[in-house]
């Protein structure tokens, strides 16, 4: 070891010497707090063996690169394991930075590398939220790009049946019709505002949900009850289609205190999304039940279900399997995240599960009762008077009470 004062260990990197098949001379003491161990336990070949075996052959052709050519050599490596009680390096990084030593002042024949090795973890978890929330970004971008794309379609196609069957209703042409032409005319505008109106109650439904401004009233009300009126509602869109609408037993689902108006949407969106994706002839299930303080919905369809690589999107902003414009099914992509965004302003969690062509299963859980919020002090001040007339409340202990106004 050189003599004197280490000033190398006033850092916190680690310092070392090694010849050009990676055995090390020297290390010193920065060794215990950078890779949980004595510096005596890196000697020789210890320092290789230190290193993770998946990128042990990149940090010794490190420092034999860095002897042969005469040049700065760097490389980061994962630490596989760690000797003494102070092991804490699962998981670390560490950058390598390697450069011809010249003459060591340690009796060696041989040329060295000097090694200073840097904990970069911290760094490297840093990049990797960076990188994570860049590709999520990215996603967004994308989705919000072709939803944007997609919006022409899904906006003037009712507005142009509108706009159409209007004005050849107020024309001369009109009079030459059949009599039931005008209301199949009229029911065809109707439609097509309908349809308009549902894409944008989801387009203004989920800014108000990012937005933070979707106001959640809960109430107590008989969830099989509301379960039984939007399978009522989605019936004669399922028959139209010739899909079979299934309500399981609800008598044992117990009062849910939550805003009947937002699970009303959530339902609705799900059982819409199984009728529009099951094929002509098939069916699909509603049910649900009590598990401890929760209450799990499920609607099941046995449609043309969904691809392994889009499950992890479902229920994103804008998000479509299917963003091509001649998509077979129309949609906005927001019917999902409108669902997932209100089922988390109530506290629970949606669930996907899915095989292609065998259909879907979306399970809702729902808190029973949801966490209360705090009590908020009344506003009014409350006096309490003793009645001198009402000796008979006064002997008995009694206090009269009113509300200051």
């Amino acid at each position: 070891m050189a003599p004197g004062v280490d000033l190398t260990e006033l850092g916190p990197d680690c310092y070392s010497l090694h010849g050009a098949d990676g055995r090390a001379y020297y290390v010193n003491s920065n060794a215990r707090g950078l890779f949980g161990c004595r510096p005596e336990d890196l000697m020789d070949a210890g320092f290789l063996a230190q290193i993770h075996v998946q990128d042990r052959v990149a940090a010794a052709r490190a420092i034999s690169d860095c002897l042969a050519e005469g040049v700065e050599k760097h490389v980061q490596f994962r630490v596989q394991r760690a000797h003494g009680p102070l092991d804490r390096t699962q998981g670390s990084w560490y950058l390598m930075h390697c450069r011809p030593a010249g003459k060591a002042a340690i009796d060696v024949d041989v040329p060295l590398a000097l090694v200073v090795t840097r904990d970069i973890s911290e760094r490297r978890m840093i990049e990797e939220d960076l990188r994570i929330a860049r590709e999520k970004a990215e996603s967004l971008s994308i989705a919000k790009s072709r939803f944007l794309a997609s919006m022409s379609h899904e906006l003037r196609t009712p507005l142009n049946a509108i706009l159409g069957f209007s004005e050849l209703m107020q024309s001369s042409a009109m009079e030459q019709m059949p009599a039931g032409r005008q209301k199949e005319y009229t029911g065809l505008i109707h439609s097509s505002a309908t349809h308009l109106l549902n894409v944008l109650n989801d387009i203004l439904d989920m800014s108000k949900i990012e937005a933070g401004k979707y106001d959640i009233v809960c109430e107590p009300f008989k969830l099989a009850n509301t379960l039984a009126a939007c399978c009522a509602m989605m019936r004669g869109q399922a028959q139209t289609r010739q899909i079979e609408l299934l309500l399981g037993d609800s008598s044992d689902i117990p009062e849910v205190n939550a805003d009947e108006r937002a699970i009303k949407q959530i339902l609705i969106n799900l059982l819409s999304n199984a009728v529009k994706f099951a094929e002509p002839g098939g069916r699909v299930e509603v049910g649900a039940r009590r598990i401890g303080r929760n209450v799990s919905i499920k609607v099941t369809d046995n449609g043309i279900g969904i691809s392994p690589e889009h499950m992890a999107s479902l229920g994103e902003p804008f998000y479509q399997a299917d963003s091509k414009y001649d998509r077979k099914y129309e949609g906005t992509g927001l019917g999902l995240s409108v669902v997932r965004g209100l089922v988390d302003l109530h506290g629970g969690k949606v669930e996907f599960e899915s095989e292609k062509g065998r259909g879907t299963t979306v399970t809702v859980t729902l808190p029973i009762n949801p966490v209360e919020a705090k009590p908020v002090p009344a506003t009014e001040k409350i006096e309490v008077l003793k009645l001198s007339r009402d000796r008979e409340c006064a002997d008995r202990g009694f206090t009269i009470t009113r509300r200051a106004v």
